[in-house]
């Protein structure tokens, strides 16, 4: 085979990977028939810009989320949204615009990590890479997401990608544009501080790079020194530029930020938090949401992977190894111990998470090809592994009616139009259900251990009610899971669950491709957030009583 026709057939396998990537991006971003059932959407984008009197939004109060995304998704969401979506509410404009950048960031953050490895580490390592971000599961899903993890997950990957040249090239210039994106990933998310260490350490290691005199290592170091400088003020000065309120709001901004942290650490205990009661750090993470986000079978090998990367990286004082291991573990280790353990939070990771990956399958095939123990088989087993996971979920998800809807179709059919329906609160999977009834009690099921009050309360509504609507199995997993910390509302689910008094008339079916995906159970087997939004778990129950 010539090498000419090699080449032709890389760059066809390299335009039908991003072709296949584009759609199972941008095909349905406008999914949920109208309802946006992400709460995300709503709550740090759709509503400050809308809310906000200011053009660069220098007067919201949601400090969590940084104004750069909101500025470009407010400047653009009437062509976007409008023009090419045909939407003419400014709700549905604005959300859908951020789900188009999403789609589009996470193809751009696909390329550069294919560039990056092509460039670093490979031909090889650089196509198993692009491979693996196309079809990661967390990176198909949150395309469809209109919020900023993938707007994270690229400019750490930027970072990444000039960190790399810095090792090499540690100049004013590219201190400068380090510090620009440094504070451009900052007015995103706050999450880049966490990157900080990672970025410095790359200065440094210019200096161990080059083997000179004494002497002259001091004049290096020295010099690392101005371009630290040039870098810290860089990132000040940008940042203040982009977030000014940010200096002008400061009681209010620490206030909003002291609140998040507040949550994610489970100092501040809040309903939507409640699922993570019993989990362990670090291991929760690694047998619920790196599974599902990946697959199964690379969640395995992710932290070998690591270890071997930062293996060879000492070995053959590799740098580009070794950064590779650090950005990965400063956002995971960081991140990993906090209380909530929600997908989004690593969703930033999954880069370099291909990273290790591709580096550990090229290092077996390359083990398997001087052996000729079948290599390109092996190869074939993984991308095949890879698609396939990517391709169930985005039929599972994408090609079908979301399961809210599904269910509301069932219930216009069999239940008895204006029913007295009890359901769980704060979950947007209900608002369909107004349709078929203006009879809905959204009972705080969250409070009742607390509030013996709830509980009588419960007991006269069940008296009174036709069905039990849950639109999503967030209760169900959190109660059953932890019969001790909540005795109350445990018991009440099982015996909901066991039909003990209830009827089962609907549950969102769940096939053996849907058990592959979701883990082998979509309600315990995976972090809640996996499919709470877009493919719940939907549960009917018809109340048997007396009068019923």
């Amino acid at each position: 085979m010539s090498k000419n026709f090699q080449k032709k057939l890389v760059w066809i396998f390299f335009l039908l990977l991003i072709g296949i990537g584009i759609f199972f991006r941008f095909y349905n971003l406008n999914w949920g028939e109208g309802y946006y059932f992400h709460p995300d959407e709503r709550q740090n984008i759709a509503y400050p810009i809308l809310e906000s009197k200011s053009t660069f939004l220098y007067d919201q109060k949601n400090f969590d989320i940084g104004i750069f995304p909101l500025v470009v998704i407010k400047s653009s969401c009437s062509f976007i949204g409008g023009f090419l979506f045909h939407l003419k509410d400014p709700l549905e404009q604005i959300i859908v615009t951020s789900r188009f950048f999403t789609a589009l960031f996470s193809i751009i953050t696909a390329l550069l990590i294919y560039k990056i490895s092509n460039k670093y580490f490979g031909q090889m390592t650089g196509l198993i890479s692009l491979f693996l971000m196309l079809f990661f599961v967390g990176n198909i899903q949150y395309s469809h997401f209109g919020t900023v993890e993938i707007w994270e997950a690229f400019f750490l990957s930027l970072l990444f990608y000039y960190s790399l040249k810095i090792t090499t090239h540690p100049s004013i210039r590219n201190s400068l544009l380090v510090g620009i994106l440094t504070a451009l990933s900052l007015a995103t998310k706050i999450l880049t501080l966490v990157a900080v260490p990672a970025i410095i350490f790359s200065f440094f290691f210019s200096t161990f790079i080059k083997k000179s005199k004494s002497n002259r290592k001091n004049k290096d170091i020295l010099r690392i020194f101005l371009v630290l400088v040039v870098y810290a003020l860089c990132i000040i000065t940008i940042t203040l530029l982009l977030m000014p309120h940010t200096l002008f709001n400061f009681t209010d901004a620490y206030s909003s930020i002291k609140f998040e942290s507040d949550v994610a650490l489970g100092r501040l205990p809040v309903f939507y938090t409640q699922g993570f009661s019993g989990t362990i750090p670090y291991f929760f993470q690694l047998t619920n949401v790196y599974p599902f986000l990946i697959n199964p079978v690379f969640s395995f090998f992710l932290i070998p992977s690591v270890v071997y990367v930062f293996y060879v990286g000492i070995k053959k004082r590799s740098y580009y190894h070794i950064l590779t291991a650090l950005f990965f573990l400063v956002i995971f280790l960081s991140q990993g111990h906090f209380f909530a353990k929600w997908t989004r939070y690593y969703i930033p990771t999954l880069p370099f998470v291909a990273l290790l990956l591709s580096l550990s399958i090229s290092c077996i095939y390359e083990y398997l090809l001087k052996r000729n123990l079948l290599p390109n088989l092996f190869l074939g087993l993984i991308l095949s592994l890879s698609f396939f996971y990517g391709l169930l979920f985005f039929v599972l998800v994408y090609l079908q009616t979301p399961s809210q809807i599904t269910a509301l179709n069932w219930a216009k059919t069999n239940i008895p139009r204006n029913s007295d329906i009890i359901t769980e609160p704060f979950d947007l999977g209900i608002v369909p259900f107004h349709t078929i009834s203006n009879s809905i009690n959204f009972f705080n099921f969250y409070e009742l251990d607390a509030d013996l009050a709830l509980q009588k309360e419960l007991t006269l509504a069940l008296e009174k009610a036709d069905y039990i609507i849950l639109p999503s199995q967030r209760l169900v997993r959190s109660r059953t899971l932890n019969p001790k910390k909540f005795p109350v509302s445990s018991k009440f689910y099982k015996e909901l669950i066991g039909e003990k008094g209830y009827q089962k008339v609907y549950q969102t079916p769940c096939d053996i491709f849907c058990k592959i995906l979701y883990l082998g159970n979509p309600i315990l087997n995976v972090e809640e957030t996996a499919n709470v939004f877009d493919r719940p778990t939907v549960f009917i129950y018809k109340i048997k009583n007396e009068s019923n």
